[in-house]
């Protein structure tokens, strides 16, 4: 090491937490550009079918009947938004239609 090092300071290297949060490599979570993930099409499928299998076969609400809208439901914010505390869900296993 010399002597001319100068001391990391994340203060002034990370920016604001808005220039953070709105980072555009941030916002997708397989990267972006040329390294991005070359799995990333696979993975995002398998969610978005994962997903569609679960509301077609079961039925879901949330626990308290009192929260009508997102609004309703205090929150944290950090690196991303927390609901405080997290509501309860209640899931039904549909029935399947009957001929």
């Amino acid at each position: 090491m010399t002597s001319a090092a100068v001391p990391f300071l994340a203060t002034t290297a990370s920016g604001t937490a808005a220039e953070v949060i709105d980072h555009p490599l941030l916002r997708a979570p397989f990267s972006a550009g040329a390294r991005m993930c070359p799995g990333n099409k696979i993975a995002n499928f398998e969610l978005l079918t994962m997903v569609a299998q679960l509301v077609q076969d079961w039925e879901f609400e949330l626990e308290d009947a009192s929260i009508t809208s997102l609004l309703d439901i205090p929150y944290h914010q950090g690196t991303t938004v927390q609901p405080q505390p997290m509501p309860k869900f209640v899931f039904r296993k549909r029935r399947p239609a009957t001929a």
